[in-house]
């Protein structure tokens, strides 16, 4: 499929006991410190809504450097709709996102591609 079928076609709402579930929603991804060079940072999730239950809530990041590696996901901590995780600084910069896994159907990628540049960044 191209790309901008993908990206315009209409997006599935999974099941949640009956119910459509569109997934919780991103109200936003905060990293602190706000610097590429730090030692380590603090990455906050806070969704929309809480996830279902049993859900995990994960930190993706990949180092600024495109010979760095890929994504690497780390298990986030937290509750309700806030969740946080803490991650060694690459001392040049990141790139940030959420994932929320509740099973086979049901995960999401936060930000939202089809909506914004799908990860928050840290330039060196």
């Amino acid at each position: 499929m191209p790309a901008r079928l993908w990206a315009h076609r209409r997006r599935t709402r999974f099941s949640r006991r009956g119910l459509a579930f569109p997934g919780p929603g991103l109200a936003a991804l905060e990293v602190s410190p706000e610097n590429p060079k730090a030692a380590s940072w603090t990455v906050t999730i806070k969704l929309a809504a809480p996830p279902p239950a049993g859900a995990v809530v994960r930190v993706l990041y990949r180092h600024f450097r495109s010979n760095q590696g890929d994504w690497t996901a780390i298990d986030a901590q937290g509750s309700g709709t806030t969740y946080r995780a803490t991650l060694g600084g690459s001392g040049e910069g990141a790139m940030f996102a959420a994932e929320v896994d509740a099973g086979p159907g049901q995960a999401w990628r936060y930000p939202d591609v089809t909506r914004e540049t799908p990860y928050r960044s840290l330039a060196p």
